[in-house]
This record gives structure tokens, C-alpha cells and sequence, in this order.
């Protein structure tokens, strides 16, 4: 639970891309590469302090 940024104001975007597979018609996803992400620092959302 302490691992996830949106706790702590944070905004994960870009981090998976969907795909279809064509044999299942199934969508599967792809984690990019963390270079790739999109962080946006969102304090409205904080809901643990740093100092907790």
C-alpha cells in the first residue's frame, strides 16, 4: 500500500500500452519503459504525509 505513488501526490501516466492479440481477441498489456512515463505531482490527491 505505501508503494503506490498516488498516495504520496503522484501521477503515473503512459506506464502500460494495451495490445489485441489476434488469435484470442484477448487485449494484453505491456509495461514501458520506465523512461517513457509521464509523472505529474498531484498534492490535491495526498493522502500520506512524508514525514509518516
Amino acid at each position: 500500500m505505501l508503494n503506490n505513488v498516488s498516495y504520496i501526490g503522484r501521477t503515473v501516466w503512459n506506464k502500460r500500452q494495451y495490445r489485441k492479440a489476434p488469435d484470442t481477441d484477448r487485449r494484453t498489456d505491456r509495461v514501458n519503459d520506465p523512461s517513457e512515463w509521464v509523472l505529474q505531482e498531484s498534492p490535491a490527491t495526498r493522502i500520506i504525509s512524508d514525514e509518516l
